[in-house]
C-alpha cells in the first residue's frame, strides 16, 4: 500500500521519495549545467517532455502512491497553451536543501529560470498547465 501523509494525500516527503527537480522547457548548456549541479547535490533531475504536461505533478515526480495518466477531473483544453518560459519544480527538498540548491545555482552562474515551484499537498494533483497558469497569475500579482 502507498504511503500517505495528512488527510490521506500522497506523502511528498516520505523516506521512499528522494529529492527531485522537474525541469520544463530548459535545454542546451543550461540543462546540462543544472543536471550537473543536481548530481553534485544528490538531487534527481527529471526532464518533462511536452507530451507529459497533462499528467499530475506527483506522477511526474514519481511520488509513491500517485496514479499516472491525464488528470481525471479535466481534459486538455484550448487554454492549455504553455508560454515560452522555463520552469523548475522542486520535490522532496526540505527548506535547508532548497536554500543550498538555490545558493549553489547562483554560485555556479547559471542563468535564472523564469518560474519556480515546490510540489505541495495542494498542487500535487495539478498538471503542468494548471501549475503554469497559477504561477503566471501569482507572478503578475507580485509584479503589479
Amino acid at each position: 500500500m502507498a504511503k500517505t501523509g495528512k488527510k490521506g494525500r500522497p506523502d511528498t516527503h516520505n523516506k521512499n521519495n528522494s529529492k527531485k527537480l522537474l525541469l520544463i522547457q530548459i535545454n542546451g548548456q543550461k540543462l546540462a549545467a543544472i543536471r550537473q549541479l543536481c548530481m553534485s547535490l544528490e538531487i534527481q533531475p527529471i526532464v518533462i517532455e511536452p507530451k507529459d504536461f497533462g499528467k499530475p505533478l506527483g506522477h511526474l515526480a514519481q511520488i509513491t502512491g500517485m496514479p499516472g495518466g491525464i488528470v481525471p477531473e479535466r481534459t486538455p483544453c484550448p487554454g492549455d497553451i504553455m508560454p515560452s518560459v522555463e520552469i523548475m519544480i522542486f520535490c522532496g527538498l526540505d527548506p535547508d536543501a532548497l536554500d543550498i540548491f538555490l545558493a549553489a545555482y547562483r554560485n555556479a552562474g547559471i542563468a535564472p529560470v523564469g518560474l519556480k515551484a515546490v510540489i505541495t499537498p495542494a498542487n500535487i494533483r495539478w498538471d503542468i498547465y494548471t501549475l503554469c497558469r497559477e504561477l503566471m497569475r501569482e507572478h503578475l500579482q507580485w509584479n503589479k
